[in-house]
């Protein structure tokens, strides 16, 4: 069945009144395992880092989770992630029952560790109704009937590299403190960042946000492609009027994209404040 004319105004005007999901950075905040890196003197009296070993607090060390996409179902047709075992690997640790060094790896910021992004089309179902599709409807052409799309930002890993290429740790004071400054803008902008809908105007505007931050973050390329990506394949003639499912998807990109730049800033906040510990000492008349 068509969408009425009158319909679509009734929807324009609803979302007019209805901006994109407000994004709480407190929550967020509260789901990252605080970054706890032990440092140790040596005899110049310089901190070095120590061997980093930390069991996950999340799966505690299970190595896996219930699963976040399909825990709310009661049978669970399809999931792409725990294809409906209702147990997926740990998104904290990818699986592994330990927490990786933060000074060399992050998660990833493209499927918050999940290795899929759940489609919003067809809600995790593979399948989606339109006119002429009968009762079970048509294969969802945008999961390719998968339910999800495996994470182009990490290969499915989970978890990609920390900043400076993993040589966050031995980064000098000045570019620390320069990316630390351009993450929290980047930040402040992807919080104020409002979707509205319209895939190509909300691709643009989005994108645009990285400017600064772009040469401090090695994974904005990969990110901001399945970004486009995932907005593309919501913007097709068949799907036009789905101004809501492209809003969720949205969201739910800055949510994966704040939990990852909220992350690196503690990273950042402790080899700062070393890097800083380290100036001072070696300060002549030390």
């Amino acid at each position: 069945m068509k969408v009425s004319s009158f319909l679509i105004a009734l929807l324009t005007l609803f979302l007019a009144s209805h901006p994109a999901a407000q994004i709480d950075l407190k929550a967020i905040q509260k789901n990252i395992v605080p970054v706890q890196l032990a440092t140790k003197t040596d005899d110049k009296g310089l901190q070095q880092w120590d061997e980093y070993h930390q069991n996950c607090p999340a799966c505690k060390t299970k190595k896996i989770l219930e699963c976040g996409n399909c825990k709310h179902l009661e049978e669970p047709k399809l999931c792409p992630e725990c294809k409906t075992t209702r147990k997926a690997p740990c998104h904290y640790c990818a699986g592994t029952g330990k927490l990786a060094d933060p000074l060399k790896i992050a998660p990833c910021p493209g499927c918050q560790g999940h290795s899929v992004f759940i489609c919003h089309m067809c809600a995790n179902t593979g399948r989606i109704k339109i006119a002429g599709g009968g009762k079970k409807g048509v294969k969802c052409n945008v999961c390719k009937g998968n339910g999800g799309r495996a994470c182009t930002v990490c290969s499915g890993n989970r978890q990609i590299q920390s900043l400076f290429k993993g040589k966050v740790g031995s980064t000098d004071l000045k570019k620390l403190r320069k990316t630390r400054s351009a993450i929290d803008k980047l930040i402040k902008d992807v919080v104020k960042f409002s979707a509205v809908g319209q895939s190509r105007i909300d691709r643009k505007k989005f994108a645009a946000l990285f400017k600064k931050a772009k040469p401090h973050l090695p994974m904005t390329k990969k990110f901001l492609a399945q970004v486009d990506q995932l907005s593309k394949a919501l913007d097709q003639p068949r799907f036009k009027g789905n101004d809501r499912t492209q809003m969720a998807s949205m969201d739910r990109v800055r949510r994966y994209l704040l939990h990852y730049l909220l992350h690196q800033n503690q990273v950042l906040d402790a080899c700062i404040k070393r890097a800083e510990f380290n100036a001072q000492a070696v300060k002549p008349g030390k």
